[in-house]
């Protein structure tokens, strides 16, 4: 028998969420950052010893190169073939692009927005924190010798841990609510289910897990934790039980009316991935003449449910 009721309540609290966010930012705390690059293109006498050394190795001094390039001539795009000898002056004009280290010394926080392409995820910075600042600043205050782009490499099979924080808007429903006794008032405890709307405005703190798979695609596993308050409406209908501590205005056996309920309180929620777990303490305020009549107006309760997001707002 208990078995059958833990199924039933568990079938009551399913619900369904759906999530707007507002402000999604990741960031790469210190512990982190080293495993951060940016390309940046320099000429070939300001770049690193090791990356000249490739250069040369590329592009022998003393040969010839041969090239196609593309010209404009009387509004027409044509091909036309070049040849170029490599000697100092070439290496002169040379650019050379590659993947600079973070300068961890100066750099000890960054916060923005993620891309995973292939084996790469692309970070681009909207805030961050510089060596003895203790807060975070906006990006305009990025210094001009700072990437505006940095990324790093997985290996196939490989994984990052990425925290993040968010505003969110969650639309949800809330089925099954514990209503608390009165004694003085002479009301029972009750456990009641029914339709609902809420809606939860919340901060969220979680992580990202980026597994990069060659090939077959990437995939993303995401879990957080969400606190925030919660409004909603939802109907009751009032009966001569649920009224029976009004006395003499308590509704006679037989008679029933429908009243609207105005909803507020508090929540948590867990999510991973899709899959929703909450919590949630608040108060129904019943709406409309003879409201205060229901012996649960205004009085707390405590909501659980179990949920799958089927779908973004």
């Amino acid at each position: 028998m208990k078995e059958f009721l833990t199924v039933c309540l568990l079938f009551l609290g399913f619900s369904c969420y759906a999530q707007e966010f507002i402000n999604k930012v990741y960031y790469f705390p210190d512990e982190k950052l080293k495993q951060l690059k940016s390309e940046v293109t320099v000429p070939f006498e300001d770049a690193p010893e090791d990356e000249r050394e490739k250069a040369e190795k590329m592009y022998v001094r003393g040969t010839t190169i041969f090239f196609e390039e593309e010209i404009k001539l009387n509004g027409k795009t044509i091909r036309v073939k070049r040849e170029q000898v490599i000697d100092d002056e070439f290496f002169k004009k040379l650019k050379i692009t590659y993947a600079k280290p973070i300068d961890t010394d100066r750099i000890k926080g960054l916060r923005g927005v993620v891309l995973f392409e292939d084996d790469k995820l692309l970070f681009n910075p909207i805030y961050l924190k510089v060596a003895n600042d203790s807060v975070y600043r906006e990006g305009e205050t990025l210094q001009s010798d700072t990437p505006t782009l940095y990324s790093l490499s997985l290996k196939n099979n490989g994984h990052i841990w990425i925290p993040f924080t968010e505003f969110n808007v969650t639309s949800l429903t809330i089925p099954l609510k514990y209503r608390f006794r009165s004694r003085e008032r002479g009301v029972e405890e009750e456990f009641t289910s029914g339709i609902n709307l809420n809606f939860l405005l919340g901060f969220s703190y979680g992580e990202t897990k980026f597994i990069h798979r060659q090939k077959v695609g990437n995939k993303a596993n995401t879990w957080k934790l969400t606190l925030g308050g919660i409004i909603g409406t939802s109907t009751v209908s009032l009966d001569s039980n649920n009224t029976s501590a009004a006395g003499a205005d308590a509704l006679p056996a037989g008679e029933s009316i429908t009243k609207g309920l105005f909803s507020m309180g508090i929540g948590a929620t867990y999510s991973y991935n899709k899959i929703n777990v909450g919590l949630f303490y608040g108060w129904d305020n019943s709406v409309g003449r003879n409201a205060e009549i229901w012996n649960y107006n205004g009085r707390p309760w405590i909501g659980f449910g179990v949920g799958y997001s089927l779908f973004k707002l």
